[in-house]
């Protein structure tokens, strides 16, 4: 029960929810440009408290990022699905 929680919090932590990255630490800050969620803050966050529109930065690193962790989410559990099917211990039944 506490695992998943304390998993979120980090997650959370490391894309700026709680206080804009700026005000992070130093290595959570670089940590935090690999997770989308950070862009989607980025977006939100100057849409509703600016008013300044979308940040189109932040759109065109989210759409970039999605043509690379798409295909690679497809294929990495794409590889064990196809396993399980193989040597029986996944069935689709109806």
């Amino acid at each position: 029960m506490v695992r998943p929680l304390l998993g979120d919090f980090c997650q959370s932590a490391a894309t700026g929810v709680y206080a804009p990255l700026p005000s992070s630490i130093g290595p959570l800050r670089y940590i935090s440009e690999l997770s989308p969620a950070t862009y989607v803050l980025r977006g939100v966050r100057s849409e509703l408290i600016d008013g300044t529109g979308p940040d189109w930065g932040a759109v065109a690193i989210l759409v970039v990022m999605a043509c690379f962790f798409i295909p690679v989410g497809l294929w990495a559990f794409g590889r064990p699905e196809h396993y399980a099917k193989r040597t029986g211990k996944l069935r689709r039944v109806g």
